[in-house]
């Protein structure tokens, strides 16, 4: 019987992917923007190294994360999540749900993340935008670019073949520790950190939970842009969709309208627990 329920989840779960391309398939000319778009100057590939459960520290995970530069705006998100947008297009110019219906997805051999986000720094504006999925709704807030108030230490290291100095900060409950080099006076980094003369080349709070490392950058060797999504997206506060994003991770079984078993929703809900360690713990 407890088979019969994991395969009925897992199957209720396939159902859900399918629908959530489709409404990729739906929703891709909402991320075609002519106006919002800026010329791409680096390419950063940063690898995060992340223990999602506080209580236990051999639960760390790394995933890679990109970095777009631009002239006006820069783009952050996992590789993962670029690779599965490029799937979407891919499949969209085959014949989208009509394709999938006729040729069916293996689900495996999807790209997976566990970061769905992707954080616009709009340099003219002084703002970041993060664009956030919760299921297959899409959904946009903002925040001030200005979040970190930097003390840059003389304490210097090489980190990646670049000439590093340390600063420190607080963000979001976490007291960070920061490389920048100004080898590279472009002032930006991987997620929502900026703000330092040089590009960060590593950044990690202190207990070491979160840990983003430059391990690539490239120069585009033909022109490329980098694209800022247009405004269909649900316009919320940073507040709002935490509450909505944690509601809908507690209860995932109930959010998905499955018909599962008790032990099947023991298991989730213990799996939920275990993704108890937010890169931002404070509003």
């Amino acid at each position: 019987m407890k088979t019969n329920n994991i395969s009925a989840l897992k199957a209720s779960l396939s159902l859900i992917l399918l629908l959530f391309l489709g409404n990729c398939f739906a929703g891709t000319k909402h991320f075609v923007a002519t106006a919002d778009t800026t010329d791409l100057k680096l390419k950063c590939t940063y690898r995060l190294t992340y223990q999602p459960d506080s209580t236990d520290s051999r639960s760390l995970l790394t995933e890679d994360m990109l970095l777009y530069i631009g002239d006006s705006f820069s783009e952050f998100q996992s590789l993962n999540n670029s690779l599965l947008d490029s799937v979407v297009v891919d499949l969209e110019q085959k014949g989208g749900m009509e394709y999938l219906q006729k040729n069916g997805i293996d689900a495996s051999v999807l790209p997976k993340t566990k970061f769905k986000y992707k954080i616009y720094k709009n340099y003219p504006k002084g703002e970041i935008t993060v664009v956030d999925k919760i299921l297959t709704e899409k959904y946009r807030y903002a925040e001030p670019k200005n979040l970190f108030d930097w003390k840059i230490s003389p304490e210097k290291a090489t980190i990646a073949g670049y000439n590093c100095q340390k600063a420190t900060t607080e963000f979001g409950g976490r007291k960070y520790e920061a490389w920048f080099t100004s080898e590279l006076p472009i002032s930006e980094g991987p997620y929502k950190f900026n703000g330092l003369p040089g590009l960060i080349v590593k950044v990690n709070d202190m207990e070491k939970h979160y840990t983003f490392e430059l391990i690539s950058l490239k120069q585009p060797k033909e022109a490329a842009k980098v694209i800022f999504p247009s405004d269909r997206l649900i316009t919320t506060t940073k507040i709002e969709f935490n509450k909505g994003l944690k509601d809908f991770n507690d209860n995932m079984v109930a959010r998905l309208g499955l018909n599962a078993s008790e032990e099947v929703n023991r298991r989730a809900k213990e799996r939920a627990k275990k993704r108890n360690n937010p890169i931002e713990l404070a509003e």
